[in-house]
């Protein structure tokens, strides 16, 4: 913390090498290997970077910056002491506070004050409860004292060996292969993990520095091969222990963690316990190591894109709590690409400071890609032509450094070539030349060419196999995903045998990973890099059928453990996609069907592959659904599968849900299900005025024997309740009649009124006048006869239609009521006319109306299964009939029989019009 040249002198002096650490920028050329001379404060050297003031210091100390990651990280692993400190100092007491974490304190190693001189027994304590003693002995004779006993021991022929539990992580064994390909690189290939030295100490030192990191970067930039071949054995060397997880769908997230932590410690020294939970394994390593231990969720887009709802919530759960528990020493890092970053917006109510920490992994720059290039064949033996890795460099850059997946692939690919060219010449392998890369058509040949050479290795005939299986495992995001070999199977229908044989294939091939889950097969691509070449090799409806596959494997689970429905536009998506129903499991035809119903779509899809049983069963599900309109639609569906049980809940929801109640009513009404009717009875006669409302509304559709009581309130709602909902329909056809029967009337009555009657002679007068009488005589006749004649038909149709939505069957004695009403009216019809003619007969007339109205009515609507043209016929021929009577009889209508056929044509025709529609005649 000193700003002087007083240590940097000293050390000088005395011949030690050292680097001073002042800001950021030197933070790079840190080394374990030095003495570092960390500067928090600045250096008179450089005055404009001097943090003087208590204000500058807090600002510099709230930071988050690489200088301050270095001390942090010496907290978490070192002993440390402070010389020359005064630690009643508050600027002291501040630094080491903001510097060591001190919501950690617990698990820091015990740091040393030097020279602290006489202080008081309550300031002692108070720097011991944080992890600090103090020795209060003169600084000076300590030191030399301190001196002699490290040099004598240093000098013995024993000397203190520090031991460490995870010292194969720390410095593993050279691989076999210089090159990784696609293929990621683990704890094992550190030796050949070159160009990210600098981004392993950075991140080692952040993720030691705090409690949680999010380290992101692009898709391929190599964060899991930086976390398993970098910063894990770089932690390893102090006594940190880290394990990478990646989050599979459907298995719990602490299962996974657990089993990654077991597989890395497997490794090492050190032994789980046959009972261990997750949270004991992280206490009781830590404390064998004496340093924290470190879990890192790798891919962490993962579990926020291929987990349902429920499965997120319990891993962030899992996840909070392991970061809040004070007893346990542990660093998380949350791994994920940069494009997913602002989907941990959604867990800030768990990590409310989860974006304060960060690293950033970007690609490769140009010196540390010629490290990747050329120190991995360098440990073999093998050196690079000078001209083709500038070539590389070259290709391979886009200005915003170079992609490591892409470099790996090409290295991988030329050094294979390079070996082949040497056995065939029976020589050794010293030298990658530039003939060899441009035997292999360069860069963009290679690259483009290495997946297609890895599939068409294959025999042809599997070609098409191994791209539908590749893309399996592609989601409809353009992420990776890991995929069960069954699961695997339904996607794609290519027989176990033949999928499990070329896997195996593309597995050496680094194309794609196995694993092994719950005693199960999984498969998942090696590399997002892949996933490019994936994508151009299958069509749109590929990749809306992955769509709709992840839909459903996401939405099943939110089904069965919360009953949440599918959103409409899934299940139309689902319901284009034909090519893959016969693939559905019933779960999902069950989702799907569920769906359907709840939002008022067409079931009929997915209906015909479930047996009635489980149709019956998702609907009683939705019988209790959340949302008031998935009630409804449930109870409005379920009617062909009402039984007693199915009957007993919608009479539930008649008496206590308003909406839904109105639906199970409806379908109530529309089954025969006595139990159900009869307690909706007891209820009502028990004074519940829902069960009133339901029997009113079942009762309006289906007659029952009602009690007594209820009877005639019951009726009389349901005659009004009808009333109501014909009202406009019978007023129409009471229009209807009266204008059928003005036209019917009029034009028959008033044509034989002004041409057929016998007494009426023209012959005496001029014919102009005759044509303007006629003409009068015609109009007055029409308008009077169809004025009277418009009340019988209407009056009858009004009577006929009212007791038809009324009452329930009785069609004989509707008809019969009709021809009465009408023919009365008719018959009074005619008596009023006769009244107001000369020489006319009331008596007579008002019983032609009689017979006329009766009988035309009667046969209108006689409930006789007729053909509506036959009907028709049969009208007009009765109404024939009826008027040649009444003239037979000498009634009335004295007149030709032609201008009688007319008339009961026309009035026959009116009265047909005036009950029912005109027939279709085609």
């Amino acid at each position: 913390t000193r700003i002087d040249r007083t240590l940097d002198l000293a050390l000088g002096q005395a011949a030690k090498p050292y680097r001073p650490i002042r800001d950021d920028d030197d933070v790079p050329f840190f080394s374990e290997e030095l003495i570092m001379l960390v500067k928090l404060f600045g250096d008179l050297e450089q005055a404009d970077q001097l943090r003087l003031t208590q204000r500058d210091r807090e600002t510099f100390l709230g930071q988050l910056s690489a200088v301050r990651d270095v001390v942090r990280a010496f907290f978490a692993t070192k002993t440390l002491i402070f010389v020359g400190y005064d630690v009643a100092d508050p600027g002291f007491e501040q630094l080491f506070l903001r510097i060591s974490d001190s919501d950690q304190h617990r698990f820091r190693r015990t740091s040393y004050v030097l020279g602290a001189g006489n202080v008081s027994p309550d300031l002692v304590a108070y720097w011991q409860q944080q992890g600090v003693e103090l020795v209060t002995e003169p600084l000076e004779p300590f030191l030399r004292a301190l001196a002699t006993a490290v040099s004598a021991q240093l000098a013995s022929e024993k000397p203190i060996l520090l031991y460490n539990p995870l010292a194969p992580l720390a410095q593993p064994e050279k691989p076999e292969q210089p090159y990784k390909a696609l293929d990621s690189f683990g704890w094992q290939d550190a030796a050949i993990f070159n160009g990210r030295s600098d981004h392993t100490q950075r991140l080692g030192r952040r993720i030691l520095a705090h409690p949680l990191t999010v380290l992101y970067g692009e898709s391929g930039s190599g964060k899991t091969s930086l976390l398993q071949a970098g910063v894990m054995p770089w932690l390893a060397q102090r006594h940190t222990l880290l394990a990478v997880a990646q989050p599979t769908p459907r298995q719990p997230l602490a299962d996974t963690l657990r089993a990654a932590l077991v597989a890395t410690a497997a490794a090492t020294d050190l032994l789980p316990g046959r009972n261990d939970d997750l949270p004991t394994l992280l206490d009781r390593w830590a404390r064998e190591c004496n340093a924290p231990v470190v879990l890192a969720i790798d891919q962490f887009e993962q579990l926020l894109e291929n987990s349902d709802e429920a499965e997120r919530e319990t891993a962030v759960s899992l996840l909070h709590q392991l970061h809040t528990n004070p007893d346990l020493n542990l660093k998380l890092v949350f791994s994920l690409r940069e494009d997913y970053l602002g989907r941990l917006e959604s867990l800030r109510d768990h990590f409310p400071n989860l974006l304060d920490v960060t690293f950033r992994l970007e690609r490769l720059g140009s010196d540390a890609a010629r490290d990747a290039i050329i120190q991995p064949a360098a440990a073999f033996g093998v050196a690079w032509e000078p001209r083709l890795v500038t070539a590389l460099l070259h290709d391979l850059g886009d200005g915003n450094g170079i992609n490591p997946p892409q470099l790996q692939v090409v290295c991988a690919e030329l050094y294979e070539y390079a070996q082949q060219q040497a056995k065939a010449s029976g020589q050794p392998l010293t030298q990658i030349r530039y003939d060899d890369f441009a035997a292999l058509g360069r860069t963009a040949n290679i690259l483009g060419g290495y997946i297609d050479k890895s599939v068409n290795a294959l025999p042809e005939g599997e070609w098409p196999l191994a791209r539908l299986l590749l893309g399996a495992l592609v989601s409809s995001s353009g992420v990776k995903q890991r995929l069960p070999l069954a699961e695997l199977l339904r996607v794609t229908g290519v027989d176990e045998i033949t999928a499990v044989s070329i896997m195996q294939r593309l597995v050496q091939k680094h194309l794609v990973r196995r694993y092994r889950q719950d005693r199960r097969v999984a498969y998942e691509l090696t590399h997002d890099y892949l996933v490019l070449r994936i994508l151009a090799w299958l069509g749109d409806s590929f990749w809306k059928q992955q769509q709709v596959r992840e839909i459903l494997r996401q939405g099943v689970a939110e089904w069965q453990q919360r009953q949440r429905l599918l959103a409409p536009g899934d299940v139309e998506l689902a319901a284009a996609q034909t090519a893959i129903h016969p693939t559905f499991t019933s779960d999902e035809l069950t989702l799907l069907f569920a769906s359907a119903v709840g939002y008022g779509q067409e079931t009929a899809v997915w209906s015909p592959h479930l047996t009635l049983s489980r149709q019956a069963t998702t609907l009683t599900q939705l019988l209790d659904h959340a949302e008031d309109g998935v009630r409804a639609a449930a109870a409005a569906a379920i009617a062909p599968h009402v039984d007693e049980a199915i009957g007993d809940k919608l009479v539930a929801l008649a008496l206590t849900d308003t909406v839904p109640g109105s639906a199970a009513v409806s379908t109530l009404a529309a089954v025969d299900c006595p139990t159900a009717v009869a307690q909706l009875v007891a209820a009502a006669e028990g004074g519940n005025g829902q069960a009133m409302v339901a029997l009113v509304a079942v009762r309006d559709k289906r007659p029952f024997l009602l009690p007594s009581s209820l009877r005639r309130p019951i009726l009389r709602r349901v005659g009004w309740q009808r009333w109501q909902r014909h009202r406009q329909e019978i007023l129409n056809a009471t229009v209807r009649g009266a204008i059928s029967g003005f036209l019917g009337f009029g034009l028959g009555l008033g044509l034989v009124l002004t041409f057929g009657r016998a007494d009426l002679s023209w012959q005496a007068l001029p014919w102009q006048m005759v044509i303007l009488a006629v003409w009068r005589l015609l109009f007055a006749a029409i308008f009077m006869a169809g004025t009277f004649g418009l009340l019988p038909p209407a009056a009858g149709v009004f009577v006929y239609r009212t007791l038809q939505a009324l009452l329930d069957g009785y069609r004989g004695v509707i008809a019969g009521a009709a021809a009465v009403v009408t023919a009365v009216s008719l018959g009074l019809t005619f008596f009023i006319f006769g009244s107001l003619m000369p020489a006319s007969q009331p008596a007579q007339l008002w019983a032609a109306g009689l017979l006329i109205g009766g009988v035309a009515t009667l046969v209108v609507t006689v409930p006789i299964k007729w053909h509506q043209l036959g009907r028709l016929l049969l009208t007009i021929l009765c109404t024939v009939a009826a008027y040649l009577a009444v003239n037979t009889s000498n009634l009335t209508l004295h007149t030709d029989i032609s201008w009688l056929l007319l008339l009961g044509i026309l009035t026959g025709l009116g009265f047909f019009a005036a009950f029912n529609p005109l027939p279709n005649l085609k």
